[in-house]
């Protein structure tokens, strides 16, 4: 008769005070994410509003950015609900935001994502793809040559294939620099 070993018993590891009783920094770093997001939804909405829901081919552009809007703010509410039920929100460890290296990415990637916004539309899109493109290849460590071939590849053929084949409309470049190419 084969050994019989004991069920594996797995000890419930203390929670902290703060997270025990529900106080602490969790709770309301919840609610108060909860209520910004909640904030842009809602301002989502509204800007949905404005444009045309649905059109004799199908869904306009409101539909999409109502229902994301929507969605967003159901999902806000759901947090901020949960944020009051004891134990729902755990506590935010003490190194959520990144140091060193990892820091210096994820605020060249939020600068490059705020930089496109700003830029796409002056300089047009494949002269801003390239650019983002080149510097988030290089501060992940792609080697040059790499990350500017498959910068320029990518955002010609990202902008030829938006353009040509499917019709949208792609800020373009000034002094008609890829006129020749449809971009």
């Amino acid at each position: 008769m084969p050994h019989a070993h004991p069920p594996l018993q797995v000890a419930a590891m203390p929670k902290p005070e703060a997270a025990r009783t529900g106080r602490g920094s969790g709770p309301a770093l919840f609610r108060l994410a909860a209520l910004c997001f909640g904030a842009l939804g809602g301002w989502v909405i509204l800007t949905a509003v404005d444009l045309v829901y649905y059109t004799p081919v199908g869904p306009g552009p409101g539909f999409f950015p109502f229902w994301l809007g929507t969605l967003l703010v159901l999902l806000c509410l759901a947090i901020l609900v949960a944020s009051f039920v004891p134990g729902m929100v755990p506590e935010f460890p003490a190194n959520l935001v990144p140091r060193g290296t990892p820091l210096s990415q994820m605020l060249i990637t939020f600068g490059c994502i705020a930089g496109f916004a700003l830029l796409v539309e002056r300089l047009g899109f494949v002269i801003v793809m390239f650019a983002v493109m080149t510097v988030l290849l290089r501060v992940n460590r792609v080697p040059v040559i790499t990350a500017l071939l498959v910068s320029l590849g990518s955002s010609l053929g990202i902008g030829y294939a938006f353009v040509t084949w499917l019709g949208v409309f792609l800020p373009i470049a000034p002094w008609g620099l890829f006129e020749a190419i449809g971009l």
